[in-house]
């Protein structure tokens, strides 16, 4: 076998296990809105959680709590983009909220939860 293919074949092999070593990696969230920890000037009408790869939307969950209590059970948007959970929210009154999150990854099957908490200002 010539250095070069043998080169060649190492390169492959490492971009493989990169590729499996990403799609083992639970998702991340990168990005939302409202903002964690945000406080926004009135109710908003949607919400979305933006992750670094694709999740699986059929299997996400998406809660509102207030006071720990749930307010909402949302149902994610299934034509958002991969990475994308979006809902639309009923009618919120002022005050602290939260938004409880859970996915997987659609090359994956570890569950990733959290809670984003915002508030509504009067």
């Amino acid at each position: 076998m010539t250095m070069r293919r043998r080169g060649l074949l190492a390169v492959t092999a490492l971009v493989v296990g990169a590729r499996r070593a990403a799609a083992a990696d639970p998702p991340r969230l990168v990005g939302s809105q409202p903002v964690a920890g945000g406080t926004v000037p009135r109710a908003p009408t949607q919400v979305f959680v933006r992750f670094d790869r694709p999740v699986d939307h059929i299997r996400s969950r998406l809660v509102v709590l207030r006071g720990g209590q749930p307010v909402q059970v949302l149902h994610p948007r299934l034509e958002a983009t991969p990475n994308l959970l979006f809902a639309m929210l009923p009618a919120l009154e002022p005050g602290a909220y939260e938004l409880r999150w859970e996915v997987i990854a659609i090359e994956g099957s570890e569950t990733v939860q959290g809670t984003l908490a915002f508030t509504v200002q009067p």
